[in-house]
């Protein structure tokens, strides 16, 4: 017998359209089987979190150059100053539209 799981973007087929602190981005299942981004998730499950280094790498292989070139824009304030919590903000948003269930 098998345990039966929860459904997550990692067990979809097909791209998931995720909005944080207003920024649209579109996420290709295949960015999940990349093993990049599973060390990146387990460093920071193991407590590298604030490594500012491992999340600006997370986001620009999340997303991808362009899209995360455009959501560092879309982020930034009317000055052009781009706050850290706001980048934080939105990658917190980003994890909780990837796994709900988290």
């Amino acid at each position: 017998m098998t345990a039966k799981q929860t459904p997550t973007v990692f067990d979809q087929d097909k791209p998931k359209t995720i909005t944080s602190c207003g920024v649209k981005v579109t996420l290709s299942p295949a960015v999940f089987d990349d093993w990049r981004i599973v060390e990146m998730i387990a460093d920071m499950q193991d407590g590298d979190n604030t490594s500012p280094q491992l999340l600006v790498r997370f986001l620009r292989t999340l997303l991808g150059r362009d899209q995360y070139e455009r959501a560092m824009r879309e982020l930034e304030e009317e000055d052009g100053h781009l706050p850290v919590s706001r980048v934080t903000e939105f990658l917190t948003g980003l994890m909780a539209g990837i796994d709900p269930n988290s």
